[in-house]
């Protein structure tokens, strides 16, 4: 359902596209039996991948509620390189559940975020929620292809920023292969659709992303 009105999205209103490259390099540490922290870098490239757009740090902290549900909440910080984009904080709640459904592996993950924008008078508060599907490649411990989806609505918008409503949709695939036990490279594509506030024309988004994550 998702899949056909986000096609429906893009075929019925005008939208400018464009091409950018996503890079990330992802470390998670557990400390305890229930707990982990994680730091994000995650540099960005947009106008057709020409301009260095923004750097993204993230540190978050979560606990386990049982074997395969996590509860946690962390902080991000986007540092402008771009007229195009603005500085912004943002701080997050979220729960993180996985499930295996024969060979595949889902994740779901809600997050709740209340954003401060660069000029905007007041804070934003964006739900989203991710779904992620893994599938091994040719019985391979190794290789896996995988598919995510990510729905996006603003709760609460303000003036001089994102308006409540629809936000934004993610739909996308890739390969990912371990490197070792605790290191694993992922590359894949996904298309990202933008819902901008009038007159401002929407906007698909070709995103390749590149990503390295290690976990110990």
């Amino acid at each position: 359902m998702l899949i056909i009105v986000a096609t429906w999205l893009g075929c019925a209103t005008p939208a400018h596209a464009d091409g950018q490259v996503w890079v990330l390099a992802s470390v998670t540490k557990t400390l305890a039996e229930r707990w982990r922290v994680t730091g994000d870098f995650a540099p960005r490239w947009e106008q057709d991948a020409s301009d260095y757009s923004r750097s993204v740090l993230r540190v978050m902290a979560a606990r386990a509620l049982a074997r395969q549900i996590w509860l946690g909440g962390g902080y991000e910080f986007t540092d402008s390189a771009s007229v195009v984009t603005r500085r912004e904080h943002r701080i997050w709640q979220q729960v993180d559940a996985r499930q295996r459904v024969g060979a595949w592996t889902l994740s779901h993950r809600g997050r709740l975020e209340q954003r401060w924008l660069r000029l905007a008078p007041s804070v934003v508060v964006r739900g989203r929620y991710q779904l992620r599907a893994a599938h091994p490649i040719a019985r391979s411990n190794r290789w896996s292809w995988q598919v995510l989806d990510e729905v996006l609505y603003t709760l609460r918008g303000t003036s001089l920023g994102p308006a409540q409503g629809f936000d934004r949709h993610r739909i996308g695939g890739g390969i990912a292969h371990a490197l070792t036990g605790h290191v694993t490279v992922e590359t894949g594509y996904t298309w990202q659709y933008i819902n901008r506030p009038r007159p401002i024309a929407n906007q698909h988004d070709h995103l390749a992303i590149f990503t390295v994550v290690a976990r110990y």
